[in-house]
C-alpha cells in the first residue's frame, strides 16, 4: 500500500523533472535545424558537391593550354653518346637537360567543351541531391517530433486515469471502512490501479523510446531526456484538402530537388553522347618547347696556339708555311651555366591525330552513352510516378485522417456523456463497479484514440505542404 500512495508523487515529479532542471525545450525548427547541421550523410553528399565543384574547375582548365617543366640528371656507364656533343664514348660521363613544354589542344571534336558542359550539370545534380536529402531528414524529423508528442498525450491520458482511479480508491476504502459497500469493490479497484500503473509505465516507456529516436537522428547525447515544445494549434487545419492531388503533384514537379536532380540527369547524360561523339574526330594540338642540357665532358677551351707547318720553299728559297694548325688549352669542364646557355634549343609544331581503328572501343563508347542517356529518361520518369503517387497517398491519407479525427472527437464527446452518467449512477450504488470500470476506460481508450488521430492528421497535413511548398514548416 505504502509504493501505491508514493505513484502519485512520482508521476507529478516525472512531469516536472523538466521544468525544475532547466532541460532545453526543442522546437521543430531547432530539431530539424541540429539534425541537418549533424547529419553525417548529408555532410558526406556535402562533401560531394565540393568535388563536383572542383570537377568544374578541372574542366575549365582542359580549354587552356598546359605547361609543364622537367629535369632530370643522369649518370651513364659504357658506351654511351653524349647528349651535348653527339660524339659516343665509353667513358664515363654525368648529364643534366632542363626543359619547358607547352601544349594546347586546338580541336578535339570539341570535347573539352562538351566536358565542361556535363561537369556544370553533374554539380547542380550534386546541389539538388543534398537538398533532397536535407528534405527527407527534416520530414524524418517532424514524423519523429510528432510522435513524442501523440506520445506525451497519451502518458497525460494514463495518468490522468491513475489519479481518477487513486481517488476513486481512497472513497471506496472509506466506504468500506463504513460498512456501506462490499470489500469486493475495493478490490476491483486496486486492481485497476495496478493496470493504470501498467498502463503509465507503458506510456513512459514509449515516450522515452520516441524521444531516444529523434535525439539519435538530431546526433545529441541523453535522448530519453529531450524535451520538445508543443504544438500551438488545437484543432489542425484541413483547407489543403480542397486541393486535388494532381495540383499538389503539378506544384511538386517544379519545388522538389529530386525532381530537378533528376532532369538536369538527363541533361548530362545528353552531354555524355555528345562527348562520345567528340572521341571520333580527329585531334589536332600545338607543341613547343624549349630546352637544354649539360654534361660533364663537354671541356672548356680558354686558349688557343697557332702552329704553322713549312711546306716547302720559293725559287729564291723563301721558306713557306701553310696555315698549320691550332693547339688548344682547357682549364677543366665547361660551366654548367655557360652550358645551359650555349646548349638552349626551342622547337614548336602541330600533331594531328586520327582515330582509324581502336577495336570498337569508340562506337561501344557512344552506345553506352546513348543507353545511359536512355536510362537517366527512365529514372526521370520513374522518380515523377513515385512523386505523383506519394502525394496521392498523402493525400488519401490526411483524407482518412480527417474523417477519423472527425470521428474520434465525437467518441470523447459520446465516451465522456456514458460516463459521467455512469459515475453519477456508481456513485448512488445503481451500477456495479465493473459497469464503472468499463465506462471509464471506454473514455480512456476514446481520449488516446483522439490523440493519436490528431497528430497523424498533423503529420499528414505537414507532408502535403512539404510536397506543395517543398519545405516543412513549422
Amino acid at each position: 500500500m505504502r509504493t501505491h500512495r508514493r505513484f502519485p508523487i512520482i508521476l507529478i515529479s516525472f512531469l516536472l523533472c523538466g521544468t525544475l532542471s532547466g532541460q532545453k525545450t526543442w522546437t521543430l525548427s531547432e530539431c530539424i535545424d541540429t539534425a541537418l547541421e549533424r547529419n553525417i550523410q548529408i555532410q558526406q553528399t556535402a562533401i560531394q558537391e565540393q568535388i563536383a565543384e572542383n570537377t568544374i574547375d578541372a574542366s575549365w582548365g582542359g580549354l587552356f593550354p598546359q605547361l609543364n617543366a622537367s629535369a632530370g640528371y643522369n649518370w651513364n656507364f659504357g658506351l654511351n653518346i653524349d647528349p651535348v656533343t653527339n660524339v659516343p664514348s665509353r667513358a664515363d660521363r654525368q648529364t643534366n637537360s632542363l626543359s619547358l613544354n607547352a601544349s594546347w589542344t586546338l580541336f578535339n571534336g570539341l570535347q573539352n567543351y562538351n566536358n565542361l558542359a556535363q561537369a556544370r550539370l553533374d554539380r547542380m545534380v550534386s546541389v539538388y541531391q543534398l537538398e533532397d536529402m536535407k528534405n527527407n531528414t527534416a520530414l524524418s524529423v517532424a514524423s519523429q517530433y510528432v510522435q513524442i508528442l501523440l506520445n506525451e498525450e497519451i502518458l497525460k491520458i494514463a495518468d490522468e486515469q491513475a489519479r481518477v482511479t487513486q481517488l476513486q480508491l481512497r472513497r471506496m476504502k472509506q466506504l468500506v471502512d463504513a460498512g456501506a459497500r462490499p470489500k469486493g469493490d475495493q478490490l476491483q479497484l486496486e486492481a485497476q490501479r495496478a493496470r493504470d500503473e501498467q498502463s503509465f509505465v507503458s506510456a513512459q516507456n514509449n515516450l522515452r523510446i520516441s524521444r531516444l529516436i529523434l535525439a539519435q537522428t538530431m546526433q545529441i547525447p541523453k535522448g530519453e531526456d529531450l524535451e520538445v515544445a508543443g504544438y500551438a494549434a488545437a484543432d489542425p487545419e484541413s483547407g489543403l484538402l480542397s486541393m486535388s492531388p494532381q495540383d499538389i503533384y503539378t506544384a511538386a514537379l517544379g519545388n522538389q530537388p529530386s525532381i530537378k536532380a533528376s532532369e538536369l540527369s538527363v541533361q548530362s547524360a545528353e552531354k555524355g553522347v555528345a562527348l562520345a561523339k567528340g572521341a571520333v574526330w580527329p585531334s589536332l594540338s600545338l607543341f613547343a618547347a624549349v630546352a637544354t642540357n649539360y654534361s660533364d665532358q663537354v671541356l672548356n677551351f680558354n686558349s688557343q696556339t697557332r702552329n704553322p707547318l713549312p711546306i716547302g720553299t720559293t725559287a729564291s728559297g723563301e721558306l713557306v708555311n701553310d696555315l698549320g694548325g691550332f693547339t688548344f688549352q682547357t682549364d677543366g669542364v665547361k660551366p654548367f651555366g655557360d652550358q645551359y646557355a650555349d646548349n638552349i634549343n626551342q622547337f614548336i609544331g602541330l600533331n594531328l591525330s586520327v582515330p582509324i581503328w581502336t577495336g570498337f572501343q569508340l562506337r561501344n563508347g557512344i552506345r553506352n552513352a546513348r543507353l545511359n542517356q536512355e536510362q537517366s529518361k527512365l529514372q526521370l520518369e520513374d522518380t515523377k510516378n513515385q512523386l505523383r503517387q506519394t502525394i496521392e497517398r498523402a493525400h488519401a491519407d490526411a483524407r482518412s485522417a480527417l474523417e477519423t479525427y472527425a470521428s474520434a472527437k465525437s467518441n470523447v464527446r459520446a465516451n465522456q456523456e456514458a460516463f459521467d452518467y455512469s459515475e453519477l449512477r456508481f456513485q448512488n450504488g445503481v451500477i456495479s463497479q465493473y459497469d464503472y470500470e468499463n465506462a471509464r476506460n471506454g473514455l480512456s481508450s476514446a481520449q488516446a484514440q483522439m490523440a493519436q488521430a490528431k497528430y497523424d492528421f498533423i503529420f499528414r497535413i505537414k507532408t502535403l505542404e512539404f510536397y506543395l511548398n517543398g519545405s516543412i514548416q513549422p
